[in-house]
């Protein structure tokens, strides 16, 4: 490379900023997931492709809400809508936010007074 193209090379390089190489890297398919979280928490090195079927984080500390009754044998995709797992950020107790309220409004907010994450349909009065 004659030293006119490495000059040439090097100004686009310095022009681009401390930014460019980070550019370079993959961006993570999960959004704005911890950055500190190891990827084979969920990941075999092999193959990314399927997760883990025993993922070794826990859901409740490292999100705040436990995978309690039904939930814990729900799919992942049945809350998290794609590979972006931040979303949905609910309340460990807020059923609204993934729930139709059948209620229409009329009664508390507070599904667990009556409901149980075990099933919905044993309720207490």
């Amino acid at each position: 490379m004659s030293s006119r193209r490495a000059f040439a090379l090097i100004s686009i390089l310095l022009a681009a900023g401390p930014g460019a190489a980070a550019a370079q890297e993959t961006a993570s398919p999960h959004g704005s997931l911890k950055a500190d979280l190891d990827c084979s928490a969920c990941h075999e090195p092999e193959a990314w492709v399927p997760a883990k079927a025993e993922l070794d984080f826990s859901h409740n500390r490292s999100t705040g809400f436990p995978l309690l009754g039904r939930h814990a044998a729900a799919p992942c995709a049945a809350c998290h809508l794609d590979l972006k797992f931040d979303e949905p950020r609910i309340e460990p107790f807020a059923c609204g936010g993934c729930h139709v309220d059948v209620h229409q409004g009329n009664l508390s907010d507070d599904c667990a007074s009556c409901h149980n994450p075990v099933s919905f349909l044993d309720i207490t009065s």
